[in-house]
């Protein structure tokens, strides 16, 4: 049997369609909005802070909500992208109404720039995914510059060293340590002015060039017990 539909019904059809469609997005954006499907509800769930004091190594960052269901949560754990942040709460379990507020501690150490880190707070609530927490820091200092930070070698060339030179204009006096895991290289950290102690080299060699041959070598910038700041340096035989 044929089925014949009508133009208006059509367009009722599609309206309908677009309508589910719209409502079902609103309710997806709305869930992912703070507060909106959980029970706490978070003053900011993003915290930009540019620090002032060149001094400092961390810094404290608060975060507040409030449970607005009619039921106590508890907050079961946190996950963060770093062992450099740590929250702090002095309770879990939160009556309804209850507001509350507490600090991340993030360790930045030696490092400049723009520095980001989150934070997940899972709850015992089933129905609510958990709540990530953002916070982006500005961090005056310049780092390192490295020149260059890629050297090379012809295939046939003599396999001199080359010379790669490191001035620290960062907050603090660098504290290098230099790595590099490989059979085709050789390579060197020093100080070539012992009263100068933001300028360093790195000597660096292939071992032969008749083959092609690449590295990349690590460099860390920061003491053992606070968070470093990562560079990389290119070597090739091309």
């Amino acid at each position: 049997m044929m089925r014949f539909t009508t133009v208006s019904s059509f367009r009722r059809g599609i309206v309908w369609k677009c309508g589910r469609f719209l409502w079902q997005s609103l309710i997806v954006v709305l869930i992912g909005l703070p507060g909106v499907g959980r029970a706490l509800h978070w003053t900011a769930t993003e915290v930009e802070l540019a620090i002032k004091d060149e001094g400092k190594t961390e810094a404290v960052v608060p975060f507040s909500f409030k449970n607005t269901r009619d039921k106590p949560v508890t907050i079961t754990g946190f996950v963060s992208t770093c062992e450099c942040t740590k929250p702090k709460l002095a309770k879990t379990t939160f009556a309804p109404g209850e507001g509350a507020q507490f600090d991340i501690t993030v360790r930045y150490g030696n490092r400049s720039g723009l520095y980001t880190q989150y934070v997940t707070v899972a709850t015992d609530e089933a129905d609510a995914p958990p709540q990530k927490l953002t916070i982006r820091l500005t961090i005056p200092g310049g780092g390192l510059e490295i020149r260059p930070q890629f050297v090379f070698w012809l295939r046939g060339e003599p396999a001199e060293p080359k010379v790669i030179t490191i001035r620290g204009n960062g907050r603090f006096v660098p504290n290098l340590t230099f790595s590099m895991a490989d059979d085709d290289f050789t390579g060197v950290l020093r100080q070539p002015d012992p009263k100068d102690n933001r300028l360093f080299e790195i000597i660096i060699r292939p071992r032969r060039t008749d083959k092609l041959a690449s590295v990349v070598a690590r460099l860390d910038d920061g003491p053992v017990e606070l968070p470093y700041a990562r560079y990389t340096i290119n070597a090739l035989v091309k």
